[in-house]
């Protein structure tokens, strides 16, 4: 997910006259997320606005200044050329840290960060040793990592660009990496039912993780990482979890409709779970919502949804996939409001379902995807050969 900054997203939710006022010489685009932007001179005029509504306003607006600053003298990413196999080390001390990016990964600078921030500089270095080698050490990568506080907190890097030229810069949030020891609990919390929906052996990892975490063995920030960002994933994706489609897939399943018939709950090709459901105070059986009928068939069958875990370095592969390729301009940005919007990213609905086979976001539109493939592929994920055809189709157009 490509974040810059989450002052843009705040624009949508403002009163109807600051947003014209904003459209009087402030033109982002509202329909994307903010990895792309449009430049023009400012002139607001604000009506009847509310204390927090200019609070935000102003926040989009200081932001935007700041890209201005890029918008008068951009220095866009360039393509480098670095040991084809860089063998990572993990340094001990500031310096260290420092020196191994600048003369294993040609970064110039490390903007904002303390002496006390070691890990965080060898999480980015890492990551970054591992796009080089995947790319055989010819890649764009940034002369600057800058280590920043952003609003948002739940993004741990980003990059920022105007059409498809990429500043030198890839921003890591700060308050994200420094606030993760209090997200972890929060999550785990909340993800205690949700991981009981998926497959033991596709959730192995991240079972692993949250034993060594609940043991008090987990001080690396890269196992913290991975451990938060798979938690805060499942957690998405069961307020999202297609239980229809799922139910679907029981029934047209032979085995799972066997076990169904032989525990009582199909008879004659037809569901029989009347005494399993709470009984609707109006409208019949079909209120009952698709998640309750789900658990009961679930339960009976065994079914479980199968997960893909994501790795430590997930964002950091993202965001570079993004400087790979340019295509901004020409395919948009993931900021979707429905599904329709999502659909009309792409050519016809099978692009769109081998997109949504790498993950939800990558479908959100070409680039989206361009970059979550990218990761996926850093990341040494198994990928099949339709999503590699529409890897290769958009990132070459």
């Amino acid at each position: 997910m490509v974040e810059v900054s989450g002052q843009y997203n705040r624009i949508q939710n403002l009163s109807p006259s600051f947003k014209s006022a904003l459209a009087g010489g402030y033109k982002p685009n509202l329909q994307s997320m903010p990895d792309s932007f449009e430049s023009s001179n400012l002139n607001v005029n604000v009506e009847k606005t509310s204390f927090k509504e200019i609070v935000s306003g102003l926040a989009c607006l200081a932001a935007y200044s700041v890209l201005k600053l890029f918008d008068r003298k951009i220095t866009e990413v360039q393509t480098k050329e670095l040991e084809p196999n860089i063998e990572f080390k993990k340094a001990e001390t500031y310096e260290e840290a420092v020196k191994f990016g600048k003369e294993h990964l040609g970064i110039q600078k490390y903007r904002g960060f303390s002496k006390k921030d070691v890990d965080a500089i060898n999480w980015v270095n890492e990551g970054l040793v591992n796009v080089s080698n995947y790319q055989n050490g010819k890649l764009k990568i940034p002369d600057i990592i800058s280590y920043k506080n952003m609003l948002d907190s739940d993004t741990s890097a980003y990059v920022i660009a105007q059409g498809d030229t990429f500043a030198n810069v890839l921003h890591i949030n700060k308050r994200h990496l420094k606030n993760i020891d209090s997200k972890i609990p929060e999550e785990l919390k909340d993800s205690e039912s949700a991981i009981n929906l998926f497959s033991d052996k596709s959730m192995q990892r991240v079972n692993e993780l949250i034993e060594k975490y609940k043991n008090n063995q987990m001080t690396d920030l890269k196992d913290k990482m991975e451990l938060y960002h798979n938690l805060r994933q499942i957690n998405k994706r069961f307020a999202k979890l297609p239980y229809t489609e799922s139910i679907n897939k029981m029934l047209k399943t032979p085995e799972l409709r066997q076990k169904l018939i032989d525990k009582g709950l199909m008879v004659d090709g037809q569901l029989k779970l009347g005494k399993y459901l709470p009984t609707p105070k109006t409208g019949g059986m079909h209120t009952v919502a698709p998640k309750k009928v789900y658990e009961i068939l679930s339960n009976a069958t065994g079914f479980k949804f199968d997960y893909k875990p994501v790795g430590p370095f997930n964002t950091v592969y993202h965001e570079m996939g993004h400087l790979q390729y340019k295509n901004i301009s020409k395919y948009g940005t993931g900021d979707v409001n429905s599904g329709k919007e999502m659909l009309d990213s792409w050519k016809n609905r099978n692009e769109f379902a081998t997109a949504l086979s790498v993950s939800e976001y990558a479908a959100t539109c070409p680039s989206e995807f361009i970059a979550e493939t990218f990761a996926a592929m850093v990341d040494g994920e198994e990928l099949s050969d339709d999503v590699k055809l529409l890897f290769y189709k958009y990132a070459e157009e």
